[in-house]
């Protein structure tokens, strides 16, 4: 299936987009960062590739390894309409790479957050 882009409408005043993510929950396991949940209408679960049990291994370019949650979670948050790419390790295909690119949109009003705080020099 598509992923579907929900343009948000009525920005005004120049402030910057909200931030939002693709709608999945993870956890910090021996093994590496495993997919806990998916929320229901986020972009992960509209586009069936991503199931809970399965590891990440590449969030926006960077290998997610030795990286922890808050770390991998600031990687998926983007502005609302931008992409992100990630390869998941799949556990029911033998931990076979799949790599995935999904649109940032929000599922509900909880959803939105803050811009991530700039480090100076970034």
């Amino acid at each position: 299936g598509s992923i579907r882009n929900v343009p948000i409408r009525g920005l005004r005043g120049g402030k910057p987009p909200p931030y939002c993510g693709i709608g999945l929950f993870f956890d910090r396991r021996q093994r590496g960062c495993m997919v806990s949940g998916l929320e229901p209408g986020g972009a992960a679960a509209s586009g069936g590739q991503i199931e809970v049990g399965d590891f990440f291994k590449v969030v926006a370019g960077r290998d997610v390894a030795d990286l922890s949650v808050e770390e991998i979670r600031k990687l998926l948050l983007g502005p609302v309409g931008t992409k992100v790419s990630i390869v998941v390790l799949k556990r029911r295909l033998d931990w076979a790479p799949l790599e995935v690119t999904f649109a940032r949109f929000p599922t509900n009003r909880s959803a939105f957050v803050n811009a991530p705080e700039r480090q100076q020099g970034e």
